[in-house]
């Protein structure tokens, strides 16, 4: 037998563990002894205990060009009887644009 001649398998040693898996097209995760089944089904017990610990997104107010973070805040902090109004108003302004645009035949 040749030195570099490819080894040869019986039929009956092809059932056992010792014939080769690439050549049985068989993937280490399959197998139940392989570290890729061992990651894939964790089963590693160093890290069983520690999970990542994520940080949580701290939210800062930034400027708008034109505004600055104080107008911003002195926006929002404006009493909501006074923002309802506003709505009010630019409702009953866009409503009476409405019918003397388009008349009476549609409904807006």
């Amino acid at each position: 037998m040749a030195r570099r001649a490819p080894l040869y398998w019986p039929g009956r040693l092809r059932l056992t563990p010792l014939y080769p898996c690439s050549k049985q097209n068989i993937k280490p995760a399959k197998l139940t002894w392989t570290l890729a089944w061992r990651r894939l089904h964790k089963k590693d017990k160093k890290e069983e205990g520690s999970k990542t610990r994520r940080r949580r997104a701290v939210r800062t107010q930034r400027a708008f060009v034109g505004l600055s973070v104080d107008d911003m805040s002195k926006k929002i902090a404006a009493k909501p009887t006074l923002r309802a109004a506003a709505k009010d108003a630019a409702l009953k302004e866009a409503q009476e644009r409405c019918v003397v645009g388009l008349g009476a035949l549609t409904q807006c």
